[in-house]
């Protein structure tokens, strides 16, 4: 009886996750543009030059936007010294970073700039999950869990954070 209604709960839960995640996703397509900070991210991630975080260029060279894009935002390999580097320069903690740039060259980066989407998302199911358990710890009730569970993964305000790249 026990093992039943704990697969029912987990079965809710999963549930509860894959509606967030198609909801992610799908905002995640219809997503046109990003913010400052989200370049930033792709580029603090990946960008290889040791001078400095910004995009530079060389004086009366001709530069094609494309190439510039490419250079500062995806990397072909890792190259974990430059995103601590990069860190370094910045204020922010170096692990989520790190991770933003293992996850784009291990995906190739096929993904464009939603690739850390993808990444927020993954975050995003983690943290349902630490939530459910939290409240399931706190008030040792299933239904108040999966409700706070849900609450949580369908709000728009959550789902605007999984959107936002940083």
């Amino acid at each position: 009886m026990y093992m039943r209604r704990l697969n029912k709960n987990y079965i809710c839960l999963c549930f509860i996750i894959i509606c967030s995640v198609i909801i992610s996703i799908y905002m995640g397509i219809q997503k046109q543009g990003m913010h400052v900070d989200e370049y930033l991210t792709y580029g603090l991630s990946n960008q290889t030059n040791q001078a400095t975080i910004a995009i530079c260029f060389e004086d009366m060279v001709s530069q094609s936007p494309v190439k510039v894009f490419e250079d500062y935002f995806y990397s072909d390999e890792f190259d974990i010294a430059a995103v601590w580097n990069n860190q370094r320069q910045d204020v922010h903690p170096p692990f989520y970073y790190l991770l933003f740039h293992i996850f784009g060259v291990t995906l190739k980066n096929c993904f464009g700039l939603k690739t850390g989407i993808l990444l927020n998302i993954l975050f995003h199911i983690c943290n349902i999950f630490i939530l459910y358990r939290l409240i399931w710890v706190l008030v040792k009730k299933e239904d108040i869990a999966l409700l706070g569970a849900a609450f949580y993964a369908l709000a728009p305000i959550v789902q605007g954070n999984v959107l936002f790249i940083r």
